[in-house]
């Protein structure tokens, strides 16, 4: 006798493998991106992700596979790709602004002679003005007397 009261056993759907490196992937490009003056190593960890999901998402539409991995591995690795951009913008910026600094040699070297600076002393013009001293403190009152 068989007992047609239970509902038919629901298809198992698998994970895909792919699904879950793009996510792992993405995690680890994601903790990378993070990192001061290595985030910039993001971009090349993120792109895993981002392709292997395109994989996934492609697949899935054709085999019905689930794509909840695949969407978060892209949306991760997006993230991670962008911060790695921004350190990437930043480090290039910093790079370039030094080698137009140096460059520009208005630096101190300390190769060069200490000079004395040169002062370009104003010309007295001729002006009767007595400048007095004792010595014509003296003579003056020695004049009077």
């Amino acid at each position: 006798m068989q007992n047609n009261n239970y509902p038919p056993p629901a298809p198992t759907q698998q994970t895909s493998v792919l699904g879950i490196i793009s996510l792992v992937f993405a995690i680890i490009a994601l903790v990378v991106s993070f990192i001061p003056c290595f985030g910039y190593f993001a971009i090349f960890i993120a792109l895993v992700p981002i392709i292997a999901s395109i994989v996934v998402l492609v697949q899935a539409k054709k085999t019905g596979e689930p794509k909840g991995l695949a969407i978060a591995g892209l949306a991760i690795g997006g993230v991670a790709l962008l911060i790695g951009l921004f350190w990437g913008i930043l480090l290039g910026g910093f790079t370039s602004q030094l080698q137009k600094d140096l460059n520009n040699h208005d630096y101190y070297d300390t190769t060069d002679s200490i000079e004395e600076p040169y002062y370009q002393e104003e010309e007295a013009e001729d002006t009767d003005v007595e400048i007095f001293t004792e010595d014509t403190d003296t003579t003056a009152q020695d004049t009077n007397q």
